[in-house]
């Protein structure tokens, strides 16, 4: 009998910290349309999946690995083109709407990034000290900025060497043909 209860008392102990509130499980639903259709799409693999959820939904956070190596431009398109899906899916969510801390949900409600690995996985990185933008090892949007980095063999750690609003960035893009990529 003593089992029993102890066993009862870890459900219910279980099943009171799974509960997940209706906006948190809008989002999700909305995040995971978002993951299937890049990983289809661009063969990015998620690596950060989350966000804000308390009262509201407050911020999306969202990160994924692709094989390298990546230039700035094709950086830039890539990281537009992702968050400007995920933007649109959101905004257009009737569901969602309600739960959102702000209508529009903006650039500034993210944040987003995407690694760029070479088959091992780790962060592609450039010979010696170079600061050459021909091999980025990751993008992200933080607070409406998108940030380029770079990671060299002698200093193994991010450097950003780049960053602009995700306005320019996005008028940069579309002055160069618009957001969607080919395959």
């Amino acid at each position: 009998m003593k089992f029993f209860f102890k066993i009862l008392t870890f459900i219910i102990a279980l099943t009171s910290c799974v509960s997940v509130s209706v906006h948190q499980r809008v989002a999700t639903k909305i995040m995971k349309r978002h993951v299937e259709y890049i990983r289809e799409k661009f063969g990015a693999q998620i690596s950060t999946f989350g966000g804000g959820f308390n009262q509201k939904v407050n911020n999306i956070t969202l990160s994924f690995d692709m094989r390298g190596p990546m230039e700035l431009q094709r950086a830039r398109k890539l990281i537009i083109a992702f968050s400007t899906d995920l933007l649109d899916r959101i905004n257009s969510s009737e569901e969602i709407r309600p739960y959102l801390v702000n209508h529009p949900f903006l650039p500034s409600n993210l944040s987003y990034g995407i690694s760029f690995v070479d088959k091992t996985g780790e962060h592609m990185k450039n010979p010696g000290n170079s600061k050459s933008t021909n091999s980025l090892a990751r993008c992200n949007i933080s607070n409406g900025t998108v940030y380029y980095s770079i990671m060299n063999e002698n200093k193994p750690y991010l450097q950003t060497v780049h960053s602009e609003t995700y306005e320019e960035a996005l008028e940069i893009v579309n002055s160069e043909g618009g957001i969607f990529l080919k395959d």
